[in-house]
């Protein structure tokens, strides 16, 4: 639901930030998104499959003690 109606240009990822300020979140400081995969099934009205996956621009360091890696298969 947080990217329902947003197109790549308007979505930014924050790697390794847990709190929020309305400074830290300056566009700027975010990494630009190049693609987004919606659950196929995502239904807005009950949020049922309410998941994405984010293709970013370009890759990011991972070598930092707050970002890491998940699978997802």
């Amino acid at each position: 639901h947080c990217i329902d109606g947003d197109s790549v240009e308007n979505v930014y990822i924050f790697a390794g930030l847990h709190n929020f300020t309305s400074a830290v979140l300056d566009r700027r400081n975010g990494l630009p998104v190049r693609q987004i995969f919606k659950h196929e099934s995502y239904d807005a009205r009950s949020l049922n499959n309410d998941v994405a996956v984010l293709r970013l621009r370009d890759p990011v360091n991972v070598d930092n003690e707050k970002i890491g890696m998940i699978c997802l298969a």
